[in-house]
Order: C-alpha cells, then sequence, then structure tokens
C-alpha cells in the first residue's frame, strides 16, 4: 500500500503550518455558519435575500397553477351544460260552434303532453312558450307552437284562443297536436283545477 501511495517519498508535513491549515478551516466553515439572514458580508446577504423570497415565489407559483386550473374548468364545466330541448306542436283550426267537445275532462284523459307555460313571443302563425310545469309527458324547456290564424285575421289560434306574448297558459297536447274543446288555453283557476284533477298537482 505504501508503495501505491504517490506521497510517499515527500518529507512529513510540518506539524506548526498543518495546526494553522486546520484553525484557518474551522474559523472559516464558522464564519460562514453564524451569518443570518440580514447580517453583513455578501454571500449571507444573498442567501438571506433568496430565503426572503421564497414564500412570495410560492405563492405566485400557486396562484398560477389554480387560475389554469380555472382556465381549463370554465370551459369543461360550460361544455357540460344541457342545451335547452324545444318541442314542436301543431294547433289546428278550431271553431267552438260547430266542434263536437266532449269536455274538458274527457278531452284531457286522451293527452300525453300538459304543461303550463309563459308566451314568450308571437311571431305571426308561430307562438313560443316558455315551460315553467310540467303536468304530463316531456315538453321540454321551450315549446313551439304553429298556430295557423282562422277566419281570416293574422291572429294566431292555440286551442281556439289568441295567445299574446307575457300570458300564462295552459297547453295539452297528442300525437304532437295541441288539444281542443277548452283543454287548452289561458291559465285561469278553472282550467288550472282540471289539470290538477287529470294530473296531480
Amino acid at each position: 500500500m505504501r508503495g501505491a501511495d504517490p506521497a510517499a517519498d515527500l518529507p512529513p508535513a510540518d506539524p506548526a503550518r498543518v495546526a494553522d491549515l486546520l484553525e484557518d478551516a474551522v474559523s472559516t466553515t464558522r464564519l460562514t455558519s453564524d451569518l443570518a439572514p440580514g447580517a453583513s458580508g455578501g454571500a449571507g446577504e444573498e442567501t438571506a435575500a433568496r430565503r426572503r423570497r421564497r414564500p412570495w415565489v410560492v405563492a405566485v407559483g400557486v396562484a398560477a397553477a389554480a387560475a389554469a386550473v380555472v382556465a381549463v374548468a370554465v370551459p369543461v364545466v360550460r361544455s357540460l351544460s344541457p342545451e335547452p330541448v324545444t318541442t314542436t306542436l301543431t294547433a289546428e283550426p278550431f271553431d267552438p260552434a260547430i266542434a263536437s267537445c266532449p269536455g274538458v275532462a274527457r278531452s284531457l284523459g286522451y293527452v300525453d303532453t300538459a304543461f303550463e307555460g309563459r308566451v314568450a313571443s308571437v311571431d305571426g302563425d308561430r307562438v313560443t312558450l316558455d315551460v315553467e310545469k310540467v303536468y304530463s309527458g316531456a315538453p321540454g324547456d321551450w315549446v313551439v307552437v304553429d298556430a295557423p290564424s282562422q277566419d281570416e285575421t293574422s291572429v294566431a289560434l292555440v286551442g281556439g284562443f289568441p295567445f299574446t306574448a307575457g300570458q300564462e297558459v295552459l297547453v295539452a297536447a297528442s300525437g304532437g297536436v295541441v288539444a281542443t274543446c277548452g283543454a287548452s288555453g289561458p291559465a285561469n283557476s278553472a282550467l288550472a283545477t282540471e289539470y290538477v284533477r287529470a294530473f296531480g298537482g
């Protein structure tokens, strides 16, 4: 082993010189470790400054990550929102003077759709209803009623009644056709009672 040591032929180190080197090393280590944040010393001040900046760096990183999550999550939530469902019905011409009606209660017994809604708009022969309460079937969120005018007037009649914007109505239908004979019309206490009896509250 001694033969493999490249320093084997060198003279022994001076003990006094070795002691001085050890003292210098210990003093330098203590000075570096004793430097506190805010203390004098270029390296110590820089290290302390980095440590003080660390919480701000972490906070900025967390805020950026949160913003990225929100930016991704909002479109996803919007994409998962269901689209409004619209049903189209037809209102056939109705003349109560010549019609043979079995009565409201019996007419409601044949329908597959019944709801209460508000007239959102009337555009010529087309009436758009905002569904507010469903009694039977699945009319969706909106119902569009194609209601041809009668008696050479420009008024769209649904179930024999003229519908106007903002009006509350009760509408029943079977096979996509609006029920007549008083089963559909402006929402009033008498017709509402018939709906409750036929379909429950």
